[in-house]
Parts: C-alpha cells; sequence; structure tokens
C-alpha cells in the first residue's frame, strides 16, 4: 500500500527595509514529513532488497536570516552587500521497524555502513568507529588496554589511528560504532 508522503509545514517570515538601504528578512519553519519512503531492511539470507514502504516520519526546523546593505553614495560610488545566516535541526522522530534504525550508504567489498538512519538522530549522521588521536609508538599501543589489561590492537603500530571501545566489552568490534558526524 505505497503512497505518497504528506508534509505539514508552518512558516513564519518579514521583510523589513528601513533608510531605504538596509533590509533584513527571516523565515522561522518546522516542516514534518510523514509516510516516508524507504526500503526496511532484510536479513542478508533473503537476497534482495524489501519492496519500497512508507515507514517513517523527520521533522525540520530552523529559521533563516538575511542582512543587507545597498546605498548608491553618488553616480559613481554604490555599495552593496548581503549575507545570511541559517540554523537548522533535522531528526527522524519515526522509523518503522523493530530496530529502530535503517542502515544507509555502504563502503567498500563488504558493504560497511557508514551512515544510518536512527529515531531521534538527525537523517543519514555518519556511523563508525571513534578515534582518539594516533598511537606515536609501541609503548601507545601496549597502554591502550581493556579494563581486564588486554591490549585493545595488538596489531597497530605507530601512526595507526587509536579506537575506542565505545562499549566498554574489551574489544573493538563492530558494536563500537557511534555516531561520528
Amino acid at each position: 500500500d505505497l503512497r505518497w508522503e504528506s508534509v505539514a509545514q508552518l512558516n513564519i517570515g518579514a521583510e523589513i527595509r528601513a533608510y531605504d538601504y538596509l533590509t533584513f528578512g527571516f523565515d522561522v519553519f518546522n516542516r514534518r514529513t510523514n509516510d516516508m519512503k524507504t526500503r526496511p531492511p532484510l536479513p542478508d539470507y533473503i537476497g534482495n532488497d524489501a519492496p519500497t514502504a512508507n515507514v517513517g516520519s523527520m521533522l525540520n526546523q530552523g529559521i533563516d536570516m538575511e542582512f543587507g546593505y545597498d546605498r548608491a553614495y553618488n553616480k559613481d560610488l554604490s555599495i552593496g552587500v548581503m549575507g545570511n545566516l541559517s540554523f537548522i535541526k533535522n531528526e527522524v522522530v519515526l522509523i518503522g521497524n523493530d530496530a529502530g534504525y535503517l542502515t544507509g550508504a555502504g563502503w567498500g567489498p563488504q558493504g560497511l555502513e557508514i551512515t544510518r538512519i536512527t529515531e531521534g538522530l538527525p537523517i543519514g549522521y555518519l556511523y563508525g568507529y571513534q578515534t582518539d588521536g594516533l598511537f606515536q609508538n609501541m609503548n601507545d599501543v601496549y597502554s591502550h588496554q581493556s579494563s581486564e589489561g588486554d591490549t585493545l590492537q595488538p596489531l597497530a603500530k605507530g601512526g595507526d589511528l587509536r579506537f575506542v571501545d565505545v562499549n566498554g566489552d574489551g574489544k573493538i568490534d563492530a558494536d563500537d560504532r557511534t555516531m561520528i558526524g
């Protein structure tokens, strides 16, 4: 039962001109998209993608502002400058599956997931391993240990990235991936 996405939007704005050369404008907006179309995840053993379905809702809120100065001083000199500023917050309100997330873009031959869509977070955020600098030498590698005293990245060497054990289980694995941008 695939249907069009529906959008409810509220905009409040104004444009103001003063002294015939100063301008200011703003637009405050709130936009909710329901029945977002996407493909819900299926287990790999199925061997095919799921059909497109209406499975989620998203909220965009923000403000756009514009400032301007445009003045002619004489027939040979005029100055015009404009600038704008925007703030936008994007949040996935609902994903219609039990996991509460959808996988996004993949990278490499194994299709390592690099973006994700999760309830309560911005759409398509970067998903990966959190880092804590670089190993400078082998002493740094050996001192990067779990709470049990095991070296977390025994194959690392100086110049390699130091990954964070986000879930604290004493190893660096796929369960340590998190929102990184």
